[in-house]
């Protein structure tokens, strides 16, 4: 499995929870039973099955991971049941594997909107067995494939590499065409071009098949002669320590900021995965609006500029 440990890690509370539910020597109250996001009864808690893309474009963990679980669905069909996939918000548990530190792709399997998720009625009641064993399998599916893919014969595995590519250009033209009606027609051109790229690499045979890219999968942007952004910051990015880094006077209006506009921490954790020490901050910027396929506002970008030097988080170089 050392191949699978290079690439690929996977947060898997679920799996232990599974392990937990067959155990019958484990005596808990409800109240401190541990229920995974991946395991929960879809008719009780409401929403459906979420794969989040890893950011790092450049990998065959999304085409892969997307596959592994339309396939399980399709055998579990007749039990209710849902999934959508969704590109890397920055929310999540899997953000911390994007980092510069780590730079492992990893994807997230959860559910959204559910209605007892952190709560006390968050009990063993909700989960649903069925759930817990296409998370299980989806898991294990993944693992085994990426564990094998430096032996499989690459013209059988892109078919399945380029189905999804197209699949996803088409998501991307739409995306770009709708910012292209609101104004921003150069950034709809800039964005379906680093699709197109990390679309290229992919079909290449990604990152695992050959030589990383520079961590984002899309356009090589560096600074060349204007001023570079230099990270900081100690470990992995943690929006809310850069927000307790500020000095007094800022602190209090960035976290109702923050807390008014949830949105804002995706844009922070995409912005740090952007920065490699080379690029200008409207090339950062720019490298964070195609990770999460939307402009991001003048006005949103001077404050996450003015927030991570006022913490001393980034610095500018020549």
């Amino acid at each position: 499995m050392a191949n699978c440990r290079r690439i690929y890690r996977y947060i898997a509370i679920y799996i232990i929870s599974y392990a937990w539910l067959h155990c019958e020597k484990i005596k808990t109250p409800e109240s401190q039973q541990p229920r995974g996001l991946a395991d929960q009864n879809r008719q009780k808690c409401g929403g459906k099955v979420r794969i989040e893309q890893s950011p790092l474009s450049d990998s065959l963990i999304n085409p892969i991971a997307e596959s592994v679980v339309a396939e399980v669905f399709a055998q579990t069909s007749s039990h209710f049941g849902r999934w959508k996939a969704e590109p890397f918000h920055g929310y999540s548990d899997h953000a911390l594997f994007a980092a510069r530190e780590l730079s492992v792709p990893t994807v997230q399997l959860c559910h959204v909107q559910d209605r007892y998720n952190h709560s006390a009625a968050d009990t063993v009641d909700k989960v649903s067995a069925v759930e817990m064993s296409r998370s299980v399998a989806t898991a294990a599916s993944i693992l085994e494939i990426l564990d094998r893919l430096p032996y499989l014969d690459w013209s059988e595995v892109r078919p399945l590499v380029c189905h999804w590519c197209n699949a996803n250009q088409k998501v991307a033209k739409a995306l770009a065409a709708s910012a292209g009606k609101a104004g921003d027609l150069q950034w709809s051109r800039e964005f379906l071009a680093s699709v197109a790229a990390s679309h290229e690499k992919l079909r290449d045979g990604g990152r695992e098949r050959g030589e990383r890219g520079v961590g984002t999968g899309h356009l090589d942007l560096r600074g060349g002669a204007h001023p570079r952004v230099i990270a900081s910051w100690n470990g992995p990015f943690n929006t809310r320590a850069m927000l307790s880094a500020l000095p007094d006077a800022l602190r209090g209006d960035a976290l109702r900021r923050f807390a008014n506009d949830k949105s804002l921490y995706a844009v922070a954790l995409n912005i740090a995965l952007a920065i490699n020490d080379e690029r200008t901050w409207s090339q950062v910027v720019d490298c964070a609006s195609y990770r999460l396929r939307r402009p991001i506002r003048r006005e949103v970008s001077e404050l996450m500029s003015g927030l991570l030097q006022a913490a001393d988080w980034i610095r500018v170089a020549a």
